[in-house]
């Protein structure tokens, strides 16, 4: 049996009404990839994914509580998922491909916050996509220390000095 998964067009493009679904679907699919005890590679790349949807996905599948900007949950989590203190992240998993989708800085945020979570993950290659900004970076930066697996990091070409100065202000650190 493969370990390796590759969705094509898997969540469609939101509309006005339907952005809660897509997120409670992104999020079921993460929350039911982690039931697989093998799983090593997920490739969504190139599905028009938001970043709120891709948020929601590596929320689910990292086992991270998803929180907006505000403070207040960001979505609500589908009933099939399993309420966040009980889930476990796919630690087996080594690479998570986003690239090509929308996913920016809430993602970015949410990855951040599972390597900071969950310092056992096997996660040694992670690509989000172009749409990562300093804010994003800053976090993915700072959760480097407790990242010991990761060893790929592709995070695209928004990136500012501030993400620079927080990924220079990090490796300086680990010498």
């Amino acid at each position: 049996a493969s370990n390796r998964i590759h969705l094509g067009e898997v969540v469609a493009t939101s509309n006005d009404g339907l952005t809660e679904s897509l997120m409670s679907t992104a999020s079921a699919l993460g929350e039911v990839l982690t039931r697989l005890s093998s799983i090593v590679d997920v490739d969504v790349s190139s599905n028009p994914i938001a970043d709120d949807q891709a948020a929601a996905f590596c929320a689910a599948l990292l086992a991270v509580p998803l929180q907006s900007h505000e403070g207040e949950p960001a979505f609500a989590v589908h009933a099939a998922v399993s309420p966040p203190a009980l889930r476990y992240p796919a630690v087996g998993l080594r690479c998570l491909h986003l690239g090509g989708t929308a996913a920016g800085d809430m993602a970015a945020e949410t990855c951040a916050t599972a390597l900071r979570q969950h310092p056992n993950l096997a996660l040694s290659s992670l690509c989000l996509s172009s749409r990562v900004g300093d804010a994003g970076a800053s976090a993915i930066a700072s959760a480097l220390p407790h990242a010991p697996s990761l060893r790929e990091l592709w995070l695209g070409d928004l990136l500012g000095d501030a993400a620079v100065d927080s990924f220079m202000a990090v490796l300086s650190d680990a010498d």
